[in-house]
């Protein structure tokens, strides 16, 4: 999602190969997304988010975050999935007490992009973990502060 974004185009099953840690068993393994898009000249750092206003700085320029949340039934009002050990979330802009996502665990392309709650997206991502990653392209410059994606 945050790829095509930024107008680099891959297919998910291309992406999905390169981000599996087979020794793990596992797919999205952070700096494995980072080399991935770095790959295709997309820089990219991971992050413990100390607090929202360090989410807003990057929401606020126009680089989503790709936030790792985790919570349980009734948590998160509205989630993609009931309840979740871990799952990755693109934060693509916030107002008015909620933060504007796109979900890729929606059941249907039209119900990826989402809006939840502020309130309980801080607790069950700044809460338990805040680890996120920014993603950026080196050759577009960030919008000013106050833009918000979406």
């Amino acid at each position: 999602m945050v790829l095509a974004y930024y107008g680099t185009r891959v297919p998910v099953a291309e992406i999905a190969r390169e981000m599996l840690q087979p020794e793990l068993d596992l797919y999205g393994v952070w700096p494995a997304a980072i080399c991935a898009a770095s790959r295709r000249g997309i820089g990219g750092y991971l992050l413990r988010f100390p607090d929202w206003a360090a989410a807003a700085w990057c929401l606020e320029r126009g680089m989503p975050v790709i936030a790792s949340v985790r919570y349980d039934t009734g948590e998160l009002t509205g989630a993609a999935i009931a309840r979740t050990p871990g799952h990755l979330l693109v934060l693509t802009g916030y107002a008015d007490g909620e933060v504007f996502v796109n979900d890729p665990a929606a059941p249907r392309a039209a119900e990826v992009a989402r809006r939840y709650r502020l309130d309980e997206l801080r607790r069950v991502w700044l809460g338990r973990s805040g680890v996120g990653y920014v993603l950026f392209s080196p050759t577009t410059p960030a919008r000013g502060p106050g833009a918000t994606t979406s």
